[in-house]
């Protein structure tokens, strides 16, 4: 037996999963599984479980395992990290994913570890229980891939980040990718009575908690939108934007002119609190005042915005 962390783990997994045959129980595979794990274009005769319900296994990755003739096996709750060969198996804490895998010493920190495990009678037992693992799953198909997908790209857009939500924008950061945050600008205009009728005629208007300064729904046709998105939202005066926090999205009234999304404001939006806006209010008034940005148009996602913003010199 042979412990084993940091690069010198990722080597050894690599050399494990190359054997003729493998068997592998890891829970969640990310979107660099194939890459990080080096496998081979044939794995026809491999057995592979994965929590497939988890929304933390690539539907990219299932399909080319599938693709290479794995047989590849969804066990709800599965949690192990077990690589085994014939021969040789390591169990660890990796799942099949860059954070797991990381190639670099100081991307990986030496947070993993695993033992290599070369002792016959062991290997022989953990046949025994991944033979019972794959009995409990259900084995995948291409027909499978769209419900993998979704539950996969929810888990992407709720993911947690290192940075705040404003930090995250200027630095035009991977954390805002996939996300269901899109950026709106709204004029200061009081909403036309027809659309503030709707909304006092729904279940969300509270007459004792209504300000009339402070409106708790959008209103637009967005056909990019949809119920439990969440706006990042800036108030366009006519002479400067400024930010007015995130809301998220809890219905879709369609009984009047226009639809009508009541909201309710989020603190922490993707997992910390937002951040100085003073940056982000500067830059998108230029971006407003240049045309690069219209108010009262179809929300952003974070990606184009960032980009757009990107381009407007801070003062």
């Amino acid at each position: 037996m042979a412990f084993l962390q940091g690069d010198r783990l990722t080597q050894v997994i690599r050399m494990v999963v190359k054997s003729s045959r493998c068997d592998l129980a890891v829970a969640y595979w990310g979107s660099t599984a194939i890459t990080e794990l080096d496998l081979p274009t044939d794995l026809n005769g491999y057995q592979i479980a994965c929590d497939a319900d988890s929304g933390l296994v690539s539907p990219d990755v299932v399909r080319t395992l599938l693709k290479r003739e794995a047989a590849v096996y969804a066990v709800p709750k599965l949690h192990s990290k077990v690589y085994r060969a014939d021969t040789q198996m390591v169990v660890t804490s990796a799942n099949a994913s860059t954070n797991g895998l990381a190639g670099d010493a100081e991307v990986d920190m030496g947070l993993e570890a695993g033992v290599l495990i070369t002792d016959q009678g062991e290997i022989k037992s953990a046949e025994v229980w991944l033979t019972s693992i794959f009995g409990k799953g259900r084995p995948l198909a291409e027909s499978d891939l769209p419900w993998i997908r979704k539950l996969w790209n929810r888990r992407r857009s709720q993911r947690l980040t290192r940075l705040p939500l404003a930090e995250a924008i200027l630095a035009q950061s991977p954390d805002i990718k996939d996300r269901n945050i899109k950026v709106h600008i709204y004029g200061a205009a009081e909403p036309p009575p027809e659309v503030m009728a709707t909304y006092k005629g729904t279940d969300f208007y509270d007459a004792d908690k209504w300000d009339e300064e402070v409106y708790p729904f959008y209103w637009g046709r967005w056909p990019s939108v949809k119920v439990r998105d969440q706006l990042l939202t800036f108030e366009w005066s006519g002479r400067k934007a400024s930010c007015d926090g995130v809301w998220e999205l809890v219905a879709c009234i369609k009984s009047g002119p226009e639809p009508v999304w009541p909201a309710v404001k989020i603190d922490r939006p993707m997992g910390l609190a937002l951040g100085g806006t003073r940056v982000l209010d500067r830059r998108v008034t230029d971006a407003v005042k240049g045309g690069k940005l219209t108010p009262d148009g179809v929300p952003l996602s974070l990606e184009r915005f960032a980009s757009i913003i990107a381009e407007v010199d801070a003062p």
